[in-house]
């Protein structure tokens, strides 16, 4: 990552492995393929029917409708990020984003202590194919702005609109790129549209204790891809979720496995992972309209 805040840190490669990744998935596109078969269980790390083997349940306020709300507190220590990530029609494009409140792999976020999380912002973004590109410019909180509908970092923006033209989530990109060993940075900017096709009302828990969550918010969208620099437009299906926590997310976590499928009108996501006290959790969602 990259702090624009700090002059004189210079780069900051940061190399994350959060994931171990096993087992063996069938060939892709194989028609013979029950699309459910991981969602059917053959027990789960910890046992099967062993609560602490699964998500714990649910958290929040069911009774608020079903959005990113931006201007959610963060308190020291903790974390907030919106996660996007879409594929396009043709499979020759791809994209994954993520606005942070309080970045959980910043090196500056753990040096400074985690008080102030607002003080360490950044709209993380990979584009794949033609053209790629990959942002992680950290921002301190006088470029940082949190209203209901709006998460303002730098000049780039994320914001939820409701009306006519139905819920969408509009980011707007002004960014410039990373790219190791060379020290100049190619503008990144362009407008992306995600239109929610179903939405989830339940988030759930990681932890006993209730410190980290998560919520699939539009389990399965329609996304809009239009870039200036670098010159790439595509539509594409997405996904939009966020995750949230009181604590490092060390603190509550050794490995954590995330992925997601479209079969037919439904979507599969499979989250499991390794609680820092050694305890696991599995789980299988479907989401259907």
């Amino acid at each position: 990552g990259f702090r624009d805040t700090l002059p004189g840190d210079g780069w900051s490669p940061l190399w994350t492995g959060l994931a171990r990744v096993g087992g063996k998935l069938p060939p892709a596109r194989q028609p013979a393929v029950d699309p459910w078969a991981l969602l059917r269980g053959r027990g789960d790390s910890s046992g099967r029917g062993s609560a602490n083997g699964r998500l714990i349940g649910e958290a929040g306020e069911r009774s608020c409708a079903v959005r990113p709300y931006f201007d959610t507190v963060v308190p020291p220590q903790g974390y907030r990020w919106w996660y996007i990530d879409a594929l396009s029609d043709d499979e020759r494009f791809g994209l994954t984003i993520i606005g942070f409140i309080g970045s959980v792999f910043s090196p500056y976020y753990k040096k400074s202590g985690r008080d102030i999380p607002l003080d360490h912002s950044c709209l993380n973004i990979a584009l794949y194919g033609r053209g790629a590109r990959w942002v992680m410019t950290e921002r301190g909180a006088g470029d940082t702005r949190q209203e209901r509908d709006t998460l303002s970092i730098g000049a780039s923006a994320m914001r939820w609109e409701s009306g006519g033209m139905g819920d969408r989530l509009i980011i707007d990109i002004e960014e410039r790129d990373i790219r190791l060993g060379i020290p100049w940075r190619r503008r990144v900017k362009g407008q992306i549209i995600l239109h929610p096709e179903m939405f989830n009302e339940r988030s759930f828990k990681l932890d006993p204790a209730g410190r980290h969550s998560w919520q699939a918010i539009a389990p399965r969208a329609r996304i809009e891809v239009k870039m200036e620099r670098p010159d790439i437009a595509w539509n594409g299906s997405g996904y939009l979720d966020s995750n949230h926590g009181s604590e490092p997310i060390e603190d509550g976590f050794q490995s954590w496995h995330w992925s997601r499928a479209h079969v037919g009108k439904q979507v599969a996501v499979i989250y499991e992972g390794k609680r820092r006290d050694g305890s696991h959790f599995a789980s299988a969602l479907r989401f259907g309209p």
